[in-house]
């Protein structure tokens, strides 16, 4: 391990890269599979961005990298030329700022990503949405603020005489955002004072969708689209912070406008962080939650399966037919970061048979 790990993604090479921020370090882009005898150096390359942010390669281009930081810092690097320019959508430092008298309210792990349906267009989400079709030179705001803004929940942070702002103490931002891959222009924000929000035109009006029974002040931290049925989507929150370790998952199939929480399976103590859904086998779930992973075949979490070989604290994405997960040692555990390992786990054959779950076979740490 190097480092513990936030948010993590994949590019289209091949083999394919996977790409992670780590606490206190630099990014990283590191090859799932390699033509040497293991991974290694060689395979591994610094990145765009910095310690804390999301990491997203273009899709048609995955040498082109963008890479945020705190203070809503977003950068562009050119692997090949070596170029590396900061497009940030808001010019501004805003060290040492409280939140209460910024413009724009950027978290330290703000969601940057590209849409499904056009690959020039790259969004970033603060308080509000954001999108760039230039490549970050200029971008346009395409929601108003989807948080509560709450102004006493954005004073300045710290002490009396010294204060300690650098984002990551940043309230009343959206937290998580995407766009579904079956229906253009349906985007959907969660924020981290408990609102959802949904957009069926691609910005241009929007609709508040949270949970009615969803528990107050949850920090919202994935949102999945469901692959197969329009309309639907799973969204994951945490209440950890407050003293809650319950897990919350969410499943809409009507855009928002009613909820089910689906986390029976889940052990009432396994705060969860994110749900995927498999791309190619419909009903089938992956559960990241504080304590390892769990899978479900019957696309509520029912009837989850625990798998305890896996790391906790887990953050997955998924390409090329495997699951890419961060994984975090819990006895080195620091309640700040994410993760401290990225596995590789292969799901092609995983099956079923009455109430047997076979184990994930050739689940190899890649760091």
């Amino acid at each position: 391990p190097t480092s513990q790990l936030y948010r993590v993604t994949t590019d289209n090479s091949f083999p394919y890269r996977v790409l992670a921020a780590q606490q206190d370090n630099s990014t990283l882009r590191i090859r799932s599979a390699t033509y040497g005898s293991y991974i290694a150096e060689q395979d591994w390359d610094v990145t765009a961005g910095a310690e804390s942010g999301y990491v997203v390669a273009d899709p048609t281009n995955p040498d082109i990298v963008y890479g945020g930081n705190y203070g809503g810092y977003l950068s562009r690097l050119d692997h090949r030329t070596g170029e590396n320019r900061a497009v940030s959508v808001w010019p501004d430092n805003p060290m040492g700022a409280g939140a209460d008298v910024l413009k724009y309210r950027f978290q330290w792990n703000f969601p940057i990503f590209f849409s499904p349906h056009n690959p020039k267009r790259l969004y970033a989400a603060g308080n509000a949405l954001f999108m760039t079709e230039n490549e970050g030179a200029s971008w346009t705001q395409i929601s108003p603020d989807l948080t509560t803004n709450d102004k006493a929940k954005q004073v300045s942070s710290g002490g009396p005489i010294t204060k300690d702002n650098t984002s990551v103490e940043y309230y009343c931002t959206i937290f998580t955002a995407t766009e579904s891959e079956l229906e253009k222009d349906l985007l959907w924000t969660g924020s981290d004072d408990g609102l959802v929000n949904v957009s069926r035109d691609g910005g241009k009006t929007w609709n508040n969708v949270t949970p009615k029974d969803a528990p107050k002040w949850i920090m919202w931290n994935a949102i999945e689209v469901d692959p197969f049925k329009k309309g639907a989507a799973y969204i994951t929150g945490t209440r950890y912070k407050l003293d809650d370790y319950a897990p919350y998952v969410y499943k809409t199939e009507d855009y928002g406008q009613t909820w089910k929480h689906i986390t029976t399976g889940i052990d009432p103590m396994h705060f969860t962080r994110v749900v995927r859904a498999d791309k190619k086998r419909q009903g089938l779930l992956y559960a990241g939650t504080e304590f390892g992973m769990y899978i479900s075949y019957d696309d509520l979490l029912t009837t989850a399966v625990f798998y305890y070989s896996l790391l906790s604290n887990t953050q997955f994405a998924l390409a090329q037919g495997k699951v890419e997960m961060t994984g975090i040692d819990y006895e080195n555990w620091d309640d700040s970061n994410n993760g401290a390992y990225l596995y590789v786990a292969n799901v092609l054959n995983l099956t079923i048979t009455g109430d047997y779950v076979p184990p994930v076979s050739d689940t190899q740490p890649i760091v």
